[in-house]
């Protein structure tokens, strides 16, 4: 099983809610699944309608702390999954070594679109965001499995 990072923003909504899905997808085969964000300055917990959205799912992910994305933590083995295109594009052009295992989640499992950000929206919108990674990831896990 490959390792897998999930990349957003700020790496306290999408990215952790992913974390979070695969994690308890993954059940008890052994990888590294890590959430990291391109724009993290300080150090903050996930956003509380992520938690909630998890939670619902009951999935915790109330003791994440937002993390930089650090090219020393990609494993010869890691898959890095971004949440938009857009920051599939700025890892690429920052980290040309990484290119090969950099992909927009939605595209790497053949769908279009992107995971889009519901930072200050409402409860339904995380709800909406957290639907749309666990679909997005149970695919994602039946895609490795092969």
């Amino acid at each position: 099983m490959k390792d897998l990072m999930f990349v957003c923003t700020g790496n306290t909504c999408r990215s952790p809610m992913a974390e979070g899905l695969a994690k308890k997808m993954m059940g008890n085969k052994k990888a590294m699944i890590l959430s990291r964000g391109i724009s993290v300055n300080l150090e903050e917990p996930a956003n509380l309608s992520a938690v909630n959205a998890m939670e619902k799912k009951h999935i915790s992910i109330k003791n994440h702390k937002s993390k930089r994305f650090d090219p020393r933590e990609v494993t010869d083995n890691m898959l890095i999954l971004t949440m938009t295109s857009r920051h599939e594009t700025y890892l690429k052009y920052h980290y040309p070594m990484l290119e090969d295992r950099v992909h927009a989640l939605l595209a790497y499992i053949n769908l279009t679109g992107n995971i889009e950000d519901p930072y200050g929206m409402n409860q339904e919108v995380y709800d909406q965001c957290a639907d749309q990674l666990e679909a997005a990831i149970s695919k994602l896990m039946d895609q490795l499995d092969q």
